[in-house]
């Protein structure tokens, strides 16, 4: 009977999760996902459970601005974006679809 190979994959993250983009335009902020601390940074990626999470950006001087997103489950990256001069410019850019797109 043959020998059957075994191959040891890197780890790889369960199905269910997804990558979480923090970025801040024009400075850093006190970055927080679902109460967590992440420093005071200009980014941050991390691997959260898909679903809804709070993201919050709070600067040095000004208003703290947070977010309400949406992960999906697929690996996709979602992205927030903060902008620590301007506050109305903060915003969340979905994750991209998978595939390929459609040709005509």
């Amino acid at each position: 009977m043959p020998k059957l190979l075994r191959l040891k994959l890197g780890k790889q993250p369960p199905a269910d999760d997804a990558n979480l983009i923090v970025q801040v335009v024009d400075g850093t902020c006190v970055i927080k996902i679902d109460e967590k601390d992440h420093g005071d940074t200009a980014s941050v990626k991390v691997t959260v459970a898909g679903g809804e999470h709070v993201v919050s950006c709070t600067p040095a001087v000004g208003d703290v601005q947070s977010h309400t997103v949406t992960v999906v489950e697929n690996g996709q990256p979602t992205t927030v974006i903060f902008s620590v001069t301007t506050g109305a410019d903060s915003r969340t850019i979905p994750a991209p679809p998978v595939g390929r797109p459609e040709t005509n």
